[in-house]
């Protein structure tokens, strides 16, 4: 289902529960983006498991007369479905600060060749709306120290670290 124009060229396409399969390539396609060195991904489908669900929104970015070989590669073969070039899975939950009841961003992912395009913060935003108009008091979201970009985007929109995650390797 289209729910509107997201930007100029491109449409906000509501996801289904029952694309488990689509969003597991997508995910797996961030993570060997973000994480190059590694080769298992398999973990994702744990995650997925989990957390995706009809409670769990999935939007899905369309571009308008797209047929880029590479997003068809992320495509089941037999679909004839429309490509999308990026997408956002998201859902409720609780803030353990202050036990508020927010939106959290599980995965949010733009192809390379439609970023800079303001396609994630319209994502963003069209979530903010959301959330806004649900009485929601704010946002959440996870992004790894090294996606330079991403946090620049998530700093402009107004986010702001609330924790920092550490860890230490052996």
């Amino acid at each position: 289902m289209i729910l509107a124009e997201l930007l100029p060229g491109y449409e906000l396409q509501v996801g289904s529960s029952l694309e488990r399969s689509r969003l597991l390539r997508w995910l797996t396609r961030t993570y060997q983006e973000l994480f190059p060195h590694l080769t298992d991904f398999s973990h994702l489908d744990n995650q997925i498991s989990n957390h995706f669900s009809q409670e769990t929104p999935l939007w899905w970015v369309i571009s308008q007369g797209d047929g880029d070989a590479e997003i068809q590669s992320l495509l089941p073969s037999q679909s004839a479905a429309i490509a999308p070039v990026a997408g956002l899975w998201w859902g409720w939950v609780v803030d353990q600060a202050d036990s508020q009841r927010i939106p959290h961003v599980f995965w949010i992912h733009v192809l390379p060749e439609h970023r800079r395009k303001g396609i994630g913060r319209s994502l963003l935003k069209k979530l903010e709306k959301e959330a806004q108009e649900s009485g929601a008091a704010g946002i959440s979201l996870q992004v790894y120290g090294h996606n330079a970009g991403a946090i620049t985007l998530y700093q402009s929109l107004g986010y702001q670290s609330q924790a920092v995650l550490m860890r230490k390797s052996f």
